[in-house]
């Protein structure tokens, strides 16, 4: 069996946000067993969803390591979770490391207090494999709250065809051979001359990787700038940026 092929959910844990979010895209494979033992694919149509993010938050922030916490030190350990069809977790194994053994071991501590929505496909819930990236942050990674400016025409983008050309060069080979999907929602800043000026992440994708190419593929994104009274102004405006299993995207200005 070929795990990369099986995995198709993310979840992201950030300490400051006290919460945690999955993504999924199809199609999507499950893991089921077949008369006369072994495990056979097939498609299941509703992502696992996690139904605790606010304990495994809560928990994921008493227990961030505090040497790697007063040394500033972050990083994102990527957990293999095997999702029962009562949504408890049977199996968690070590996918990528952060790096640090301390994450690492916290990371898969959490993973067996996640209880979850099972996936489900058209014959009932299903037991799936999922890429469940852990990320550990500090408070200074997370920008504050930008400010709201009023407008009565919204920018509009004008150079689509060009930013989705971007996002497909961009695409992490990784998760792209390993036929990965997800979404990342952005604030982009567009100024008064229609150019993004300044982009956050709003929402993760998961999947550092994703959220990467995403803010960089907004950079050359050109808009018609906002107006508020028939005069330019720049605004924050979201941007949703969605990667395709098969190595496409689509974004939503």
């Amino acid at each position: 069996m070929t795990v990369m092929k099986i995995c198709g959910a993310a979840v992201s844990v950030a300490m400051v946000a006290m919460s945690v979010a999955i993504g999924a895209t199809g199609p999507l494979l499950a893991q089921e067993p077949v008369a006369g033992g072994g495990d056979t694919l097939r498609p299941y149509t509703v992502a696992p969803q996690l139904q605790n993010s606010a304990e495994i938050a809560g928990m994921l922030e008493s227990q961030y390591p505090p040497d790697l916490r007063d040394r500033g030190i972050t990083g994102t350990v990527v957990l293999l979770v095997q999702v029962d069809t009562e949504g408890l977790v049977r199996r968690s194994t070590l996918w990528e490391s952060s790096g640090h053994k301390e994450f690492d071991d916290v990371a898969a501590s959490l993973s067996r207090n996640m209880r979850f929505i099972p996936a489900r496909s058209p014959s009932g819930p299903v037991t799936v494999q999922i890429m469940v990236p852990v990320d550990f942050k500090l408070k200074q990674d997370v920008p504050d709250a930008p400010d709201y400016i009023a407008f009565d025409v919204k920018p509009a983008l004008l150079n689509a065809p060009e930013a989705n050309s971007v996002l497909s060069t961009l695409y992490p080979p990784r998760l792209k051979d390993s036929k990965i999907g997800g979404r990342t929602a952005l604030l982009v800043r567009v100024g008064i001359d229609g150019h993004v000026q300044e982009v956050r992440v709003k929402e993760s994708s998961g999947y550092a990787e994703f959220d990467r190419a995403a803010g960089l593929a907004s950079r050359v994104m050109v808009f018609h700038p906002a107006k508020a009274n028939g005069e330019p102004v720049a605004v924050w405006n979201p941007v949703t940026v969605t990667f395709l299993p098969d190595g496409g995207s689509t974004l939503r200005p």
